[in-house]
């Protein structure tokens, strides 16, 4: 069922996307059906949204925090909520509601980011207070969390189905009324639910010493226990039992390792708890184990060498700033905010003799030897890594108190940054950030709204170029050349680039916007000339008075635009070939192509530029001080080759076995040094290469840069063979699915790379191991093929490329376009926007 709504939604979304009026107009009009449909029915619950938030203990009310609507309506200004435990077998009328909530409106930005943002939801969200008395009544079992919102003439109702997996929903623990333990649950599929269960036989006490976790019980409670193991999944671990006066105590040694152990009753099936005044037992000096409650108050062991717990968070300027407790020596182990491609370093400060400590870590980061800027957008989890283990290995989970989990999820925005204080897993700390923006441009909402102000209003012309290079993940490739002589010429004329967030270094002078901003939206939507190199999407509106040149991002050997053939990416191409006036060509041969994918025909032809690539330009002139000082800035020890790998991206459905790095130069052996660049489309889905051999210079941001350190290039079809023949080193391709991704069904290639490549295609790692082996054997082989690679693809690439490319968009006349953009007066969102 979920996978059949899934399809459904991916069909419906692209539907709405269509550059096909008469469908877009069919998909509105079947969702105005339902919302009626919903309107006379609501027990239906048609486009209900429910969702829970946060959820917390206030002495023992229950506090849930969350929001609730219909999509597609607003229930008025101001709606009101019930919130309410029902049973789903019961109608409300035959006993299945009870507790019912005391429940009051509160603000939560992050409604606004809901749906497709056609209406405000603000009004949707609400705290609700379960009262203890009420709790401690509620008979055994799984009771599930119900809201309705009454407003705008109707009401609504439904349960709360979706839980908030970085919040605490998900780790508050249960506590003992009425003689049953209650508490919230989450569940993957019926979502926010609140459990009233046995209380288990409760431990009188837990102690730990060295690698022996002991349990205590009270006699009578022993007896009803049988047999207790220790379980982690796989093995299963004898608790001895040593009888006391009054007491039982079972103990058992935890072995080395990062396994997670339970304490299970094997015969009698009982479930033990932690007793309420000594939940945790954390590691000590005395012992490393870490003894803690799971929701269910059931016991939890692991072996923890290296322990830190913060219970606190605070940003003081441009650092943030934590406190908590540490075990363990912290000179022999680093912490950091670890996201996917950025490590924010946390330094230690203080630590005292109990092991409590300060730290910061900083907020602004200089990336490569780049000026400090505010951290790159991302999932920022704080863990630890041991000095001395391998850089391939994980590092250790650290954790937050009972005491932090009062202040998650929690926003602290300013001008350039946006932070989420969240969870990431059960008990570690999360830091999500996201574009800066005020409040009246966060979320698709907002995003909404000021589409419909601005892009569809009327526009005065701005006397400014705006620029964008890869959706404004960059500011590089030909778009940066073209701003240098934009600069050069017109010092005068104000530049802009859009840019994914603040993190994103723009050129001197230059104004970085970021995406989502008022101030974005007006400049797109205004500015005389616009230069990218990918597409602009759906949701710009252009302007009669400007001029807009697609530079593109590489010569064409896979298919692209309309010659890849898929209906719905034709239209979507369409779309958007009809805001370019000019399209830069690097060389001859790939001019007819793009005349044919993008649909340049007649007079139009002449629209593609055939001027070399401007961002070449600066690979004819090498200076060696810049290369030595790249080299330093990267890391390249002396005295090695480098050898940079660049794969490109592939549809999800295409599997293919990239070349490990850490792996093949383990085997090609020392001389080497390996340079990891994964593409930009990727870098959210795959994490960081660490390897001493190997160095991921994914998130370095001039590519230019390292094509001139680098000594061999190996890569499969990637547009990059295009540009770094202009330095005439060698290439070779590693191309392990060259029969189906030259597939027309698949992907489609315009001509066969193994007659000209100018150097080895290849399909197996051996045969890369042997090349590299043997660089100085075949490189002179392949100097005729090389030369002639060079005439072909490379002929115009003479470093003036960028001098014709301004030429030309100063020259072009906005009035003499003969074919006019496609106005789309729909909001088409884009995945991530509203974050």
């Amino acid at each position: 069922m979920d996978i059949l709504k899934a399809l459904l939604r991916r069909i419906i979304d692209r539907a709405r996307s269509s550059s096909n009026p008469l469908l877009r107009w069919s998909i509105e009009r079947a969702r105005d059906a339902f919302r009626w449909l919903g309107w006379f029915l609501p027990g239906l619950h048609l486009g209900w949204m429910g969702m829970l938030r946060d959820a917390r203990w206030d002495r023992d009310d229950l506090v849930l925090r969350g929001w609730s609507y219909v999509r597609g309506t607003t229930h008025g200004g101001s709606p009101t909520h019930e919130v309410y435990l029902r049973r789903n077998r019961l109608p409300v009328w035959l006993g299945g509601r009870l507790a019912r909530a005391t429940t009051r409106s509160v603000i939560d930005g992050d409604v606004l980011s809901a749906g497709q943002g056609e209406r405000d939801y603000s009004g949707g969200t609400w705290e609700a207070r379960f009262a203890a008395a009420d709790l401690a009544m509620l008979p055994a079992g799984e009771w599930q969390v119900w809201a309705k919102s009454h407003g705008g003439g109707r009401r609504s109702w439904g349960r709360i189905s979706n839980v908030y997996v970085n919040g605490t929903p998900t780790v508050v623990r249960r506590r003992e009324l009425g003689g049953r333990l209650v508490g919230p649950k989450a569940d993957p599929r019926r979502g926010a639910l609140v459990e009233s269960a046995p209380l288990g036989v409760p431990a009188a006490a837990v102690t730990t010493a060295g690698d022996v976790v002991s349990l205590v019980f009270a006699s009578e409670d022993a007896k009803r226990l049988g047999k207790l193991v220790l379980w982690s999944g796989r093995t299963e671990i004898s608790m001895e039992s040593l009888v006391g006066e009054g007491r039982v105590t079972l103990s058992a040694a935890v072995p080395d390792g990062r396994a997670l152990w339970r304490v299970k009753s094997k015969t009698a099936g009982q479930r033990i708890t932690l007793p309420q005044d000594a939940l945790t037992v954390t590691p000590d000096r005395r012992s490393a184990l870490f003894v803690r409650p799971a929701v269910d108050r059931s016991v939890l062991i692991s072996r923890v060498p290296l322990f830190v717990e913060v219970d606190a968070v605070t940003r003081t300027g441009d650092d943030l700033r934590l406190t908590g407790t540490v075990v363990g020596n912290v000179e022999e182990f680093t912490l950091s905010f670890a996201a996917a491609r950025t490590a924010l370093p946390v330094t230690f400060e203080s630590v005292d003799r109990d092991g409590r400590f300060a730290a910061t870590a900083p907020l602004m980061v200089g990336l490569w030897g780049g000026p400090a800027l505010p951290a790159p957008r991302g999932s920022y989890v704080l863990e630890g890594r041991r000095r001395d283990a391998d850089p391939s290995s994980p590092g250790f989970a650290t954790y937050v108190s009972q005491r932090f989990l009062s202040q998650v999820p929690t926003v602290d925005s300013r001008e350039d940054l946006r932070l989420r204080f969240e969870l990431a897993g059960k008990r570690q700390l999360q830091i999500a950030v996201t574009r800066p923006r005020a409040a009246d441009e966060y979320g698709t909402f907002n995003q909404r709204q000021l589409f419909n102000e601005i892009a569809l209003g009327n526009r005065e012309p701005l006397e400014a170029v705006y620029f964008e290079s890869f959706f404004g993940r960059s500011a590089t490739c030909n778009p940066r050349a073209i701003d240098a002589e934009v600069a050069r010429r017109r010092p005068d004329l104000p530049r802009y680039w859009s840019v994914d967030d603040l993190s994103i270094a723009v050129p001197a002078g230059a104004v970085p916007l970021v995406i989502g901003t008022r101030r974005w939206w007006e400049v797109r939507e205004s500015a005389r000339w616009i230069v990218t190199n990918e597409w602009l999407r759906g949701r710009y509106v252009k302007q009669p008075f400007q001029t807009v040149l697609q530079t593109w991002h590489g010569s064409m050997y896979k298919r692209i635009g309309m010659d890849r053939g898929r209906s719905g990416h034709i239209g979507r191409a369409r779309t958007e070939r009809a805001n370019w006036d000019m399209f830069v060509s690097q060389n001859g041969d790939t001019t007819p192509i793009i005349q044919q994918a993008y649909d340049f025909r007649g007079d139009e032809a002449s629209a593609v530029l055939e001027i070399g690539y401007p961002r070449n330009g600066e690979l004819l002139d090498v200076d060696p001080a810049r290369v030595a000082e790249i080299r330093r800035r990267i890391g390249i020890p002396d005295g090695t080759r480098v050898v940079m790998y660049a794969p490109t991206w592939r549809e999800a459905s295409q599997n293919v076995e990239l070349l490990q790095l850490p792996a093949l130069a383990a085997e090609v052996g020392d001389g080497f040094t390996f340079l990891q660049r994964g593409h930009i489309r990727t870098l959210d889905d795959t994490a960081e290469v660490r390897s001493d051999a190997v160095i991921d210079v994914s998130t370095y941001p001039q590519i230019n840069d390292l094509f001139l350190v680098t000594d061999l290039l190996v890569t499969d079809y990637s547009s990059m063979m295009f540009d770094y023949s202009v330095t005439r080193r060698p290439m070779l391709f590693y191309t392990p699915d060259i029969d189906e991704y030259t597939d027309p069904k698949v992907r489609g290639a315009y001509f066969d790379l193994a007659e000209v490549a100018p150097g080895p295609v290849v399909r197996t790692v051996p045969e890369v191991v042997d090349l590299l082996r043997t660089m100085d054997g075949w490189v002179p082989s392949f100097a005729d093929r090389y030369e002639a690679w060079h005439d072909r693809f490379n002929h115009l690439d003479d470093g003036h490329a960028a001098e014709r490319a301004v030429d030309a968009l100063f020259a072009f006349d906005p009035a003499s376009r003969r074919r006019s953009a496609t106005v789309r007066r729909d909001y088409a969102p884009t995945a991530g926007e509203d974050g």
